[in-house]
């Protein structure tokens, strides 16, 4: 089904609290995972519960709140950590706020923040305890390194395709649909994919 993209453009009330959400979204989780990284880093146990509330707290004081993205009550708020292994399948599988993160775990974490009306999106993966928690040096930590700078690059080809796919459609004065962008990205990744051997 095709959905036809008609609010591109924003009028600049919108654009600055997109630019808003954007600063409170990367200086919140900066900050919940240096304060992470710091606690594991000394030997103590941090939970995903942990996170969670810190994040959040970090949040609201920043006069936003968590957004309630894939949830069918409007009063659920989504937040979804997935940590080793985990982090390979659907983000709908989530762990529990009593599992333990560890210092070298693969992390993913996926939430959003609401503001002004506005709903923001977030997914990133990282290495708890930061990138030397797994020492390059060692052949285990040279592979990691390898298959996820590959992930990456399939990631950005579809993200880079999406953008100039738009912009291709938007200069020309042409409509744009929500499909055509999806299979725009789509057909990127899957090439990407197949020249990394992914």
């Amino acid at each position: 089904k095709q959905t036809l993209i008609d609010e591109l453009v924003k009028n600049p009330d919108q654009i600055a609290t997109i630019r808003q959400a954007a600063e409170i979204q990367r200086a919140t989780f900066n900050e919940a995972i240096r304060e992470m990284n710091e606690a594991l880093g000394q030997g103590k146990e941090f939970t995903v519960g942990e996170l969670r509330s810190n994040i959040e707290a970090k949040i609201k004081e920043r006069g936003a709140a968590f957004v309630t993205t894939f949830s069918p009550a409007p009063e659920t708020e989504f937040f979804s950590v997935t940590v080793g292994k985990n982090t390979a399948v659907d983000n709908i599988i989530e762990t529990t706020d009593t599992t333990l993160i560890n210092k070298g775990d693969l992390l993913t974490i996926d939430y959003g923040i609401l503001l002004n009306g506005l709903n923001t999106d977030w997914t990133i993966s990282f290495i708890a305890g930061g990138a030397k928690a797994i020492s390059p040096m060692n052949k285990e930590g040279q592979e990691l390194y390898k298959k996820q700078e590959a992930v990456y690059a399939v990631v950005k080809a579809g993200h880079d395709a999406a953008i100039d796919y738009a912009n291709g459609k938007l200069q020309k004065g042409e409509k744009l649909y929500s499909d055509e962008l999806h299979k725009a990205a789509k057909d990127a990744m899957k090439s990407k994919a197949q020249e990394s051997g992914i």
